[in-house]
């Protein structure tokens, strides 16, 4: 296990935890699959995914958080009521097929960078 995996991942999990305010387990975030989709984005958004897209670490930002948590809220609230916004309905749809179809995850991993963006610097 490379050095510092352990308390990388553990600030990652409280980042999850902080930007939806600590109610993951009220919201759609809570089903394994969704959770992993939240988390790779806030990830992505701290470190970059891939050699690629790597950058220097994002810090986040305490306003844009806000925002993005009512986002999530949103968005969990929006497909529990199943009374979706277009701009949610590809994210929907997402959900709806299996996890091990790319396509989907790419559609999760977008909608939710565009969520969370404004939580972290550039």
């Amino acid at each position: 296990m490379p050095s510092g995996y352990r308390s990388g991942s553990s600030k990652h999990l409280s980042n999850c935890e902080e930007i939806i305010g600590g109610e993951i387990a009220g919201t759609i975030f809570s089903r394994t699959s969704l959770f992993y989709s939240l988390y790779a984005a806030v990830y992505d958004l701290a470190f970059g995914l891939g050699l690629e897209h790597a950058h220097p670490p994002r810090a986040r930002v305490a306003e844009g958080t806000l925002s993005a948590r009512q986002n999530l809220i949103s968005l969990s609230e929006s497909l529990e009521s199943g009374e979706i916004p277009d701009q949610w309905r590809a994210f929907y749809e997402a959900t709806r097929q299996s996890t091990d179809k790319l396509p989907q995850r790419q559609a999760r991993h977008q909608l939710l960078i565009q969520t969370l963006a404004e939580a972290f610097s550039e």
